[in-house]
């Protein structure tokens, strides 16, 4: 059996175009930093999913217990945003698509 790219065992994901590149990428909350939300970026061609497909993910800050998340162009600029729904720091942070 083969030895997964990644390891999704608990927490938060979403999937949303945020690169704008019409793949849809992977949006997960990090299982060991729940303050931490880690893109996948779709590097997909034609179509074809193989190991090159998935970059490895980049992290950055979401804020404290995340408890949902989603992608939508909520200031309406035409580029996809991170929103999340933070439950230790009772925050709604919005990760601007830039």
């Amino acid at each position: 059996m083969p030895t997964p790219l990644y390891n999704i065992s608990d927490g938060v994901i979403t999937v949303g175009n945020i690169d704008g590149d019409g793949r849809p990428d992977i949006i997960r909350m990090d299982d060991q930093y729940p303050q931490l939300l880690k893109v996948i970026k779709n590097n997909s061609t034609g179509g074809v999913i193989n190991d090159q497909s998935l970059c490895p993910p980049a992290g950055f800050n979401g804020g404290n217990g995340i408890q949902f998340m989603t992608v939508c162009d909520i200031d309406g600029d035409g580029k996809m945003d991170i929103v999340t729904c933070n439950n230790w720091d009772h925050t709604d942070p919005l990760r601007s698509g830039n």
